[in-house]
């Protein structure tokens, strides 16, 4: 699954997804930093090392069957995590229904002149619907975004940092350099 979800993921990125990246990496203070600083609500590692925009390579590994321990996810967690990696990647479903609209225009005008010719009220009640469907998945998906903008705009952080409980260096040394 989580080979498809990364191929899923790099077809919908807005910037360049490395296929199969893991939590395993090298970062310079500076990328680090400019990754801690982004103020995103929605914080998904894999695309925040994309949109930062520092250079990056991959480095091959075999992945390896779990030998220690359970994982704690199960599959809704996984759902949600990808929905929310994507999401967080990605503006593809605000630009879905611009794609999907002269599609949905010729199919519905095809019923709907199939109600002219023929009388079916069929025809029309599955126009409504369908109309309804459009304009309800449009704005289901706008709504999304919409949340996520506004918990942005919160500007909370997305983490705190004990420097006195990591190896990064206290406050005041950074300050001063």
């Amino acid at each position: 699954m989580r080979k498809y979800f990364y191929r899923i993921l790099k077809g919908l990125a807005d910037d360049e997804i490395i296929l199969d990246m893991a939590e395993f990496a090298l970062f310079t203070a500076e990328v680090r930093e400019a990754i801690i600083s982004d103020e995103n609500s929605f914080p998904f590692i894999r695309s925040s090392i994309s949109r930062v925009g520092f250079k990056r390579c991959a480095i091959p590994f075999k992945r390896r069957r779990r030998i220690a321990g359970e994982t704690h996810y199960n599959i809704l967690g996984m759902i949600v995590f990808a929905v929310a990696g994507i999401l967080s990647a990605s503006t593809f479903f605000l630009r879905l229904p611009i794609y999907i609209l002269p599609f949905w225009i010729m199919a519905l005008t095809g019923l709907t002149a199939t109600f002219v010719l023929t009388e079916a009220h069929w025809a029309a009640v599955l126009c409504l619907y369908l109309f309804a469907v459009y304009v309800g998945t449009a704005l289901a998906f706008a709504c999304l975004y919409i949340a996520r903008s506004y918990k942005n705009s919160l500007r909370r952080p997305t983490a705190f940092i004990s420097r006195r409980d990591t190896y990064l260096e206290p406050a005041h040394q950074e300050a001063e350099s």
